[in-house]
């Protein structure tokens, strides 16, 4: 568990300028979606097994979500229901489906228009965060609501691609397995 504990602290010293993101060592300030993808499961992982990370954190990478996240499409409506794979993320044991109007986005590699490998991080990173900040009694909060509106619309955005998802060209199992 110690052990653990220097891993995590040594993943956070590793964020760009101490922020909510991370990216290569060799290019400072440089910010790559793809390794903050793998930098918050990581802190996932921790989460789940008692390790402490800093709410700062977790409310710092959502910040960087909600403010990079691209609108994408016309309205879509989207519905959440218990019985999928997303029903947690509408409310804890809520039976009916969720429904709602969205804008769908997404988010890009590093700049530009949202690509759907991406987009998937992106989701799966507000997944992990919603997570840890319901954990320590942060759901409800403002930023908590925020994160759930950027997660919404991305998950319009990835409902209303789905073909794009199938045909993503060299990033198809990456995006499968953000998904």
């Amino acid at each position: 568990r110690e052990k653990r504990g220097v891993l995590v602290e040594w993943l956070l010293d590793a964020r760009q300028e101490r922020g909510g993101t991370w990216g290569y060592e060799e290019i400072p300030g440089g910010i790559d979606n793809s390794n903050t993808q793998f930098a918050v499961l990581g802190l996932g992982i921790a989460i789940k097994h008692g390790i402490p990370v800093d709410e700062k954190v977790l409310v710092a990478v959502t910040k960087y979500f909600v403010k990079t996240i691209e609108r994408d499409g016309k309205r879509f409506r989207l519905r959440l229901t218990p019985e999928t794979a997303f029903g947690p993320i509408t409310s804890p044991g809520k039976t009916e489906a969720t429904v709602m109007d969205t804008v769908p986005a997404g988010w890009p590699y590093t700049s530009g228009f949202p690509i759907a490998s991406m987009t998937a991080a992106g989701a799966s990173n507000l997944l992990v965060v919603r997570d840890g900040l319901q954990r320590l009694g942060r759901g409800g909060t403002r930023i908590v609501t925020s994160l759930d509106r950027a997660l919404y619309a991305s998950l319009a955005w990835i409902s209303s691609r789905m073909t794009e998802y199938i045909e993503d060209n060299g990033a198809y199992y990456y995006t499968l397995y953000s998904l």
